[in-house]
């Protein structure tokens, strides 16, 4: 049986001169019949915090008034046996050294970030966060090609049935991906841990199980973490 599942997608520290060495690529995956309650059960947990059930949460948000709200929603998602997070972190000196384009990057990243998720017997629906108004559906589709030829649906259309560009908003499973990737980028460009962002790293930290700058086994897929260090590596 055809297993459907949707996968959100976002990206930090994406930008080449930003001061980061890393860029951080992440994406929260779940089955399509789960996405309603999900989305449902995390409305819920906003309202509890006197949030509306609209709010907008994301990584740049955190502050010491909201740490527990956020720290609710981050064991939600631990607690979720439906809920999966991946992420790959990249070297940006390596990307450089590696002579990419930005072009390049893009889906060289993407596609190390998703492959290890997708498998050719199920059917996928891809929601990429919008950074890029005008070039962005290109690439989406550039990237729906480069994907469903790696799992050989040379039709283009029987195992990633959708990849498209959404926006934060539109979706509490994507803003979920981005708090992850916010805690990732945060880590990795070395900054304090004893503030509101940094207490929810170490809440991070201590439901995944690991240190979160290693690489996970392969086998691990409710937390996977890759660290790409260029083709070199």
């Amino acid at each position: 049986m055809v297993e459907k599942i949707n996968i959100y997608c976002d990206e930090s520290c994406h930008i080449e001169n930003d001061g980061s060495p890393v860029m951080v690529l992440g994406c929260v995956w779940l089955p399509e019949n789960k996405v309603r309650s999900i989305t449902s059960d995390i409305r819920d947990i906003k309202e509890r915090y006197g949030f509306t059930r609209n709010f907008e949460f994301k990584w740049t948000q955190i502050s010491p008034s909201k740490v527990n709200f956020y720290k609710d929603i981050i064991k939600y998602f631990f607690d979720n046996e439906n809920l999966h997070f991946r992420a790959m972190i990249a070297l940006k000196e390596a990307l450089v050294s590696d002579r990419y384009n930005n072009d390049e990057m893009y889906y060289i990243v993407y596609y190390y970030m998703l492959i290890y998720i997708l498998n050719k017997e199920n059917a996928y629906n891809i929601y990429i966060d919008i950074k890029e108004e005008k070039r962005g559906g290109r690439k989406s589709e550039n990237l729906r090609k480069v994907l469903s030829n790696k799992l050989y649906d040379f039709s283009y259309k029987r195992v990633i049935k959708k990849l498209q560009i959404i926006r934060s908003e539109e979706s509490e499973i994507l803003q979920l991906a981005d708090l992850m990737i916010g805690a990732l980028g945060y880590l990795n460009r070395n900054l304090p841990l004893d503030s509101a962002k940094g207490e929810v790293v170490k809440f991070i930290k201590s439901l995944s199980g690991g240190s979160l700058k290693l690489n996970s086994l392969p086998s691990e897929n409710k937390f996977n973490l890759y660290y790409w260090k260029g083709r070199r590596n």
